[in-house]
């Protein structure tokens, strides 16, 4: 893939347009209004002090912060294919010697990085947040993964430290399997619009709805819940809060949990984008109905 196409696909068209100054500053004012918004939840810790998880709304304000973010990076992927079809730029490009294949792979590499990029302004922020929640509720019944049980301190750093690594990896990962089903919707699609339609139906309505089928056909056979949770309501909830014991480093969950993480953030992702790759490689092969009757004909 070209560097200078990649560089084109990546940044949006007005940051191009900018100058150098103007990129620096904007970038200034970003970063300073993300550490402010990032060290809010400082601010929280006395107040909300033996109120439990419930008295920061941790899970709910991670679950409209997910739902948000699964809908944006959706949107932004369902336009990739559609938007060159409208320009008329898709058949000039399908038939440069780059290739379909790496015209498609390129295209979504670049809104992945870029979406990933957009969600990890934010990754700061929830990170302090769940240390403030999980700092307040230290106590012998709630034995998370602060000082509290019968672990050297050396060891529950690292164990806080496990856990925050993992949070934000989850976080950034949901860029990558909802840009996939966008680009997949957007090759099965000529308008931008019908696109942006179908991709918001699926993400807003049949997706939860098919997760959570998924969960109660797995908490059949499975008591626990574990793999019920993690398959079932992954891109929806934030880490687990449950399953860690006093002396141990990571949740009693983590096999189920690194098996949903690799379905959702890589076997996913990459089973989209194959079927994205041969269905606008078949497409350019066999003309549509609509580009047949764009063509001239003669008499």
């Amino acid at each position: 893939m070209d560097a200078t196409l990649f560089r084109y696909w990546f940044f949006p068209k007005r940051w191009r347009r900018w100058s150098v100054g103007k990129r620096f500053g904007c970038i200034a004012v970003m970063l300073l209004v993300i550490g402010g918004f990032s060290l809010l939840p400082l601010s929280l810790l006395p107040t909300r002090v033996g109120q439990g998880i419930g008295g920061y709304l941790e899970e709910l304000l991670g679950m409209l912060f997910f739902f948000i973010v699964n809908v944006s990076c959706a949107l932004a992927g369902s336009t990739l294919i559609t938007r060159e079809r409208e320009l008329q730029t898709w058949e000039a490009l399908a038939q440069t010697p780059i290739g379909i294949p790496a015209i498609v792979r390129g295209k979504w590499l670049a809104r992945t990085l870029f979406a990933s990029g957009s969600i990890g302004l934010f990754v700061p922020f929830w990170l302090i947040f769940t240390a403030v929640v999980l700092f307040v509720n230290e106590g012998e019944e709630r034995v998370y993964y602060t000082a509290s049980g019968q672990m050297p301190t050396s060891w529950v750093a690292m164990r806080f430290g496990i856990f925050l690594l993992w949070l934000a990896i989850r976080i950034l990962g949901h860029a990558a399997p909802f840009v996939s089903i966008g680009l997949l919707v957007s090759a099965c699609c000529r308008k931008t619009r019908t696109a942006i339609a179908l991709t918001a139906g699926i993400v807003v309505l049949i997706l939860p709805m098919a997760l959570y089928l998924l969960m109660l056909s797995f908490s059949v056979f499975d008591d626990q819940r574990p793999f019920s949770t993690a398959f079932g309501l992954w891109p929806i909830l934030p880490n687990s809060f449950e399953g860690f014991t006093a002396d141990s480093l990571v949740s009693t969950h983590w096999q189920a949990d690194l098996i949903a993480d690799t379905f959702w953030i890589v076997l996913l992702p990459l089973l989209l984008l194959f079927c994205a790759t041969r269905l606008c490689r078949s497409l350019e092969r066999a003309p549509s109905k609509w580009k047949v009757k764009s063509m001239s004909h003669g008499v």
